[in-house]
């Protein structure tokens, strides 16, 4: 084992590191032909996710506001006790009666 900072390495954390650092720099950095121009791996995912769902994308982030909205409303009236005390759901959506009709 190596000692860096006076932490112990072992070799499989150094073998996990390197293979999850080159998966991420094939996905991200290195570009790929594809169809008729260059794309990295990453994109060209996109680009085949945002195919199929063009169509329904207003349909989605109407579903998220409403969905926001109606939890917020829900929190600043209730005050539900499982929103309130868990921390990023409180962030979230126990706000002020401005930012509740700005919602």
């Amino acid at each position: 084992m190596n000692s860096i900072s006076g932490k112990n390495v072992s070799k499989s954390n150094i073998s996990k590191f390197a293979i999850l650092s080159l998966i991420g720099a094939f996905l991200f950095l290195i570009p790929v032909k594809y169809l008729d121009s260059f794309n990295i791996p990453v994109g060209i995912v996109i680009d085949w996710i945002k195919s199929y769902i063009h169509e329904f994308t207003i349909y989605v982030m109407l579903a998220f506001v409403s969905i926001n909205a109606l939890l917020s409303l829900i929190s600043y009236i209730f005050k539900p006790k499982f929103i309130l005390e868990h921390e990023w759901l409180s962030k979230k959506l126990a706000t002020t009666p401005f930012y509740l009709i700005s919602r």
